[in-house]
């Protein structure tokens, strides 16, 4: 057990830290996300309040973040045009993000708010997800009774197509991802996600890569490299309005950092051997 000095009286078990960076790492790196919709509750529960809570874990999953992106440069996965493009939104959100959870700290639903969002987004976000998926999964099995070669990913909302035809200047060609679209679609996703980041103390992933797959068009694998590239630049402003509110605890991060930097190494290479679906 351990007791940090800015949290007098609360005892952290040091081995739960290590064991939360090491298995977000995994997962963080395997679908693309930061991993803070699975840090932040986790933190509560071990003690921490809201704040801290969101400020230790937009710090770890920036520094997981950056391992991960590394790996997935090395594998060809990371549009940088399109993470750069979006960072301009991010920032905007991030900032709205933060200015709110710091808005519920001094009322004193801190705990309360971002639980309930949290728990919200995820029930919209999987049930999405899900549905999506099962879909995908049943036309690769119809492929697969035809004998026929299975694609890596597999799209079939019809989101992508109606959003790429909108032709709001500027439109902006991605060779990476094979796509056109207007550089607001993007900015907008990158602000939406952005709040999420700044308020619930996440990359965001758990929502921008679904919303790069099922809202942009990008295909999954690309989408994971993508988002864990982008949490990397909005976290880091992330990391910089928490520490300025007085929400990190640095050295609790730096625990939960060493053991996600094996995970997201087995993560990362795990997305090899799958298909997007």
């Amino acid at each position: 057990m351990i007791t940090f000095p800015i949290l007098p009286g609360i005892e952290i078990n040091l081995f739960l830290l290590v064991f939360i960076g090491f298995t977000v790492g995994i997962v963080g790196a395997f679908i693309g996300v930061g991993g803070g919709y699975m840090i932040t509750p986790a933190l509560m529960v071990l003690g921490f309040p809201a704040n801290f809570a969101v400020g230790v874990g937009i710090t770890h999953i920036t520094a997981k973040s950056f391992i991960a992106t590394v790996r997935h440069k090395q594998l060809g996965n990371v549009d940088a045009k399109l993470g750069v493009l979006m960072i301009a939104g991010t920032m905007a959100g991030v900032e709205i993000g933060v200015r709110l959870l710091n808005w519920v700290r001094d009322h004193g639903v801190a705990d309360e708010a971002v639980l309930t969002a949290s728990i919200i987004v995820m029930l919209i976000i999987g049930g999405y997800i899900v549905w999506e998926s099962t879909k995908s999964k049943t036309k690769l099995d119809e492929m697969v009774q035809r004998r026929e070669k299975l694609p890596r990913d597999m799209q079939l909302s019809p989101i992508p197509k109606r959003l790429q035809g909108i032709e709001i200047p500027p439109m902006i060609h991605f060779p990476k991802s094979r796509l056109t679209i207007s550089l607001w679609a993007v900015l907008a996703v990158g602000f939406f996600t952005g709040i999420l980041a700044g308020f619930m103390g996440v990359g965001g992933g758990f929502v921008r890569v679904p919303s790069l797959v099922y809202l942009i068009g990008m295909p999954s694998i690309i989408a994971v490299g993508t988002d864990l590239f982008e949490i990397i630049i909005s976290g880091g402003y992330s990391i910089i309005r928490h520490t300025m509110s007085g929400n990190v605890i640095i050295y609790a991060a730096v625990l939960m950092v060493f053991g996600a930097s094996v995970g997201a190494q087995i993560g990362a290479i795990g997305t090899r051997y799958v298909r997007g679906v």
